[in-house]
């Protein structure tokens, strides 16, 4: 395999469009990064992408939704590429998104305002046309047309992707408990959160191409090779769905890996896999005490009725 890494910069996934520079701070800020990908696309497939027998989009975090917004936008330009050189065996070409998935979710009273952001770089980016062909079939549809920034969530977005596409995430993931749910401490909710992440892969999982690995260890992408659900991490899983979805080579029709279970109960499992620098189980964003698993009485907030979630 060659790998070509793709820093971004433009804070929009790579689609931000801005015609003109906005000015922040004294100094000229370019949000053209979906411009930057066009650039680089056009290079890679003039530099041997086209001849590829297999390619494999992938991001992490915010490099993951960019993965659901641009997948169809590579699978497309390789393609013509492919069939430019007279090629008649074109690239099996697959999305693999570790982490993308952010959900359309901003709690009352608290200051995050997730959803709001979201909104705002729609507009701020100018994503409002031809972003994607993935995103120009997601805004012409009558639950979006009114508000297209929803088609900044990849759950919305997920059944328009045509390129077939293995998501990776934690049902309890890191970052998103603490700059979505605003750090609250309460387990159940928590547990609610890890409910609709899960609920949220089934748009991606309605087609049959799909696959996913959901784990419920609190820590954010980069654990491809330690947590196991049924015996596999999230790297053996992605290759059984390639060999059998893709190749059609393995027997085991397994495309789906959804680990369940409460928050409080799977960190304290979960601790056994804690891999630094890349596999950070129970890391806390932003403070001192990174890759640590307290004790709940030190944590969270027990609500009435929570009590049977709650280890000693």
């Amino acid at each position: 395999w060659n790998h070509v890494s793709l820093p971004y910069c433009d804070g929009a996934s790579f689609s931000g469009a801005r015609v003109n520079p906005a000015f922040v701070e004294g100094s000229n800020v370019y949000l053209r990064g979906r411009h930057v990908l066009q650039a680089i696309i056009n290079s890679l497939v003039t530099s041997g992408l086209e001849r590829s027998t297999d390619v494999v989009i992938a991001g992490a975090s915010a490099g993951g939704l960019a993965v659901f917004l641009h997948a169809d936008t590579w699978t497309e330009a390789v393609l013509a590429a492919s069939a430019g050189i007279g090629r008649t065996d074109p690239p099996y070409i697959v999305a693999l998104s570790d982490g993308g998935m952010f959900p359309e979710l901003q709690v009352l009273e608290q200051p995050c305002k997730y959803v709001d952001r979201m909104k705002t770089t729609w507009m701020y980016h100018n994503l409002t046309n031809n972003t994607s062909p993935t995103v120009d079939r997601c805004v012409k549809t009558k639950h979006y047309a009114n508000k297209p920034w929803k088609c900044m969530f990849a759950s919305n977005l997920a059944p328009f992707v045509n390129t077939p596409i293995f998501v990776t995430a934690s049902a309890f993931d890191g970052w998103q408990i603490e700059y979505e749910l605003c750090h609250i401490n309460s387990l159940r909710s928590i547990d609610e959160f890890g409910d609709r992440m899960r609920t949220e892969v089934v748009s991606v999982l309605a087609k049959q191409t799909n696959g996913a690995f959901i784990d419920a260890c609190r820590h954010h992408t980069r654990c491809f090779s330690d947590i196991e659900i049924d015996g596999d991490t999230a790297a053996t899983a992605f290759k059984k769905w390639y060999l059998k979805w893709i190749y059609q080579q393995d027997s085991d029709p397994q495309r789906v890996w959804i680990q369940k279970g409460k928050y409080l109960n799977m960190q304290l499992e979960c601790a056994k896999w804690n891999n630094p620098p890349t596999c950070q189980v129970g890391r806390m964003f932003g403070k001192k005490q990174d890759n640590i698993v307290r004790h709940p009485s030190q944590v969270y907030r027990v609500e009435e009725g929570e009590a049977d979630t709650i280890l000693t």
